[in-house]
């Protein structure tokens, strides 16, 4: 949500507790709120692939 300056006022957070539900309803209308703050005319799902590497688990639990 960066862009030109406004007389932005700090409201609130979304917090894990919200999104974790999974709820449908209420995950579209926050990306609807929220897709009308930043200017975009639509919302686009993005696939994103990562390369990732598995790395050894290095801890000793005998300690």
């Amino acid at each position: 949500m960066i862009g030109l300056p406004t007389d932005f006022r700090h409201t609130g957070h979304i917090g894990a507790g919200e999104v974790a539900h999974n709820n449908a309803v209420t995950l579209n209308s926050m990306q609807n709120q929220m897709s009308s703050k930043g200017g975009y005319k639509h919302i686009s799902p993005v696939e994103v692939q990562l390369n990732v590497i598995d790395l050894p688990n290095n801890s000793h639990t005998d300690r």
